[in-house]
């Protein structure tokens, strides 16, 4: 819902296809929009080392997609901002607080 608040117009695929990654796994991901992949994860250690992998598998295959990240930071923010740092070393991550933001279903003034 807040990705398609956040680009109204862009086309959003549900079940987008699986990609080669350089190691010649299949990577698959959440949703696809406007062309971008977007995982969606909770601020778990196992779930950015699985993210961390993804980016390096994307960036270094023939893929040429853009990739990002959206870290649940509703119930423990302390950790997907923790999490969200991590990943930026790699990738675009965003906290989910940053998406719904952008996507002005609640004003700017009420997110830090």
């Amino acid at each position: 819902m807040y990705l398609r608040q956040w680009k109204p117009r862009a086309l959003v695929n549900s079940k987008p296809p699986a990609v080669k990654g350089f190691s010649g796994k299949m990577l698959t991901f959440d949703l696809e929009v406007g062309g971008q992949f977007i995982d969606a994860i909770n601020p778990r250690g196992q779930s950015t080392n699985a993210t961390i992998r993804k980016f390096v598998e994307l960036n270094t295959s023939v893929t040429n997609r853009e990739y990002m990240v959206i870290v649940d930071d509703r119930t423990n923010p302390e950790a997907a901002k923790q999490e969200v740092e991590i990943i930026g070393q790699v990738g675009v991550a965003w906290p989910m607080s940053k998406l719904i933001k952008a996507s002005g279903a609640i004003p700017n003034r009420t997110l830090q």
